[in-house]
């Protein structure tokens, strides 16, 4: 009798080679999942970011004191809303210069909210200065 000889593989050394792939795999799906949360967590985080900076750099050339709260537009799907309350007691700054005279000045905590389309709220608060020109009247 002739043996014939064996060319190929088996069909249990082809499930075995397929398993062994299957479980090599399985740590490197969970590794590419995590790394697109992380990604989709940072890409959040870096737009929540540049709300917050850009909210500031608007309230940074606002007068609270004649603005106490209001909503404006970021962006086309980003609102910024503020309210002041003051924290501190009216006094008289009086600086001496050119054409400058008195002013009341004022502390106000500023309560700032960031909403975007399909996230939850973003708030943080700052303390900022109020001021106007002096003998205008009591305002909060």
């Amino acid at each position: 009798m002739t043996r014939r000889a064996q060319t190929g593989f088996s069909v249990i050394e082809a499930l075995a080679a397929l398993a062994i792939i299957a479980i090599a795999l399985i740590p490197l799906v969970s590794l590419q999942t995590q790394v697109s949360r992380g990604y989709i967590q940072q890409r959040e985080q870096r737009a929540e970011l540049t709300a917050r900076r850009n909210s500031l750099a608007i309230l940074r050339d606002l007068n609270i004191m004649e603005s106490p709260s209001g909503e404006r537009a970021l962006d086309s799907d980003t609102t910024m809303s503020w309210s002041a309350a003051p924290i501190s007691p009216l006094a008289r700054n009086t600086r001496q210069g050119a054409g400058e005279g008195e002013f009341e000045v004022r502390l106000f905590r500023v309560r700032i909210s960031i909403a975007s389309s399909g996230a939850s709220p973003s708030v943080f608060s700052i303390v900022q200065l109020g001021w106007r020109p002096a003998g205008r009247g009591e305002q909060p």
